[in-house]
């Protein structure tokens, strides 16, 4: 699929989200979102918020992983707004001399994320990166 981490994380949290939103709605008997069931109201909808409810506890155990490890995702997508501090000591130097690159810098918002790290971060400059 040519993406990064953080993008698929990113459907994944956007879905998580929607899922709380779903199972809090459906437990007020709110089907804004589902038409059909909404149609057939009056209807107890309050299985299908145990359904969603479910479903949410499983995806929370799925990709309890990925929470742990959320913002290191986004020092891939925003490589040049880390705070040097925050990042993991290993990547540290990396990233100071990446931000202090005005070509980088340059290139970074000028071509897709993808492209970026597939031409201009390369092994031989940026080891750990």
């Amino acid at each position: 699929m040519n993406q990064f981490i953080n993008v698929l994380y990113e459907h994944i949290y956007a879905f998580e989200v929607k899922l709380q939103l779903w199972e809090l709605q459906l437990k007020e008997s709110n089907c804004i979102h589902f038409p059909i069931l909404r149609s057939h109201q009056p209807y107890d909808v309050s299985c299908y918020a145990e359904f969603i409810s479910d479903l949410k506890d499983q995806f929370n155990t799925r990709f309890a992983d990925m929470d742990k490890h959320r913002k290191y995702f986004s020092y891939f997508a925003a490589v040049f707004d880390v705070e040097i501090c925050d990042a993991p000591e290993n990547l540290q130097m990396e990233l100071i001399e990446l931000q202090s690159s005005s070509e980088l810098r340059s290139r970074f918002r000028d071509v897709p994320l993808l492209e970026f790290y597939q031409h201009y971060i390369t092994p031989q400059r940026f080891p750990s990166l």
